[in-house]
């Protein structure tokens, strides 16, 4: 699922049809790297795979076109973890930082 974060369908209580907030922070540590693809025998395209980027960084190298494209896009998420087959995120591409309010991308 390309643009996520973790918890996107966690619901805001148990019972809820409806869907929590965006976490403020997330924090990822790696115990040990994922073996280099390239360097593999085996090219297991099921782990290892997570991409993270500065998404500040990404907007300010497209043009003002391309930006304004992504502003009016949204992405629509679907899920069968977690019994939430049922719910649908949809959110816009991109948004306001929360703490900063500068553009970053989802």
């Amino acid at each position: 699922m390309p643009m996520h974060y973790d918890g996107l369908f966690k619901k805001k209580h148990p019972d809820s049809t409806e869907l929590g907030d965006v976490w403020l922070y997330q924090l990822f540590h790696c115990v040990e790297a994922y073996p280099d693809q390239s360097q593999s025998q085996t090219q297991d395209s099921q782990n290892g795979r997570t991409l993270f980027t500065h998404t500040r960084r990404l907007l300010a190298d497209l043009t003002e076109e391309q930006r304004e494209r992504l502003r009016k896009a949204t992405l629509v998420y679907y899920s069968g973890i977690l019994d939430n087959d049922h719910l649908v995120h949809v959110s816009p591409v991109i948004i306001p930082h929360p703490v900063t309010g500068e553009e970053i991308s989802r």
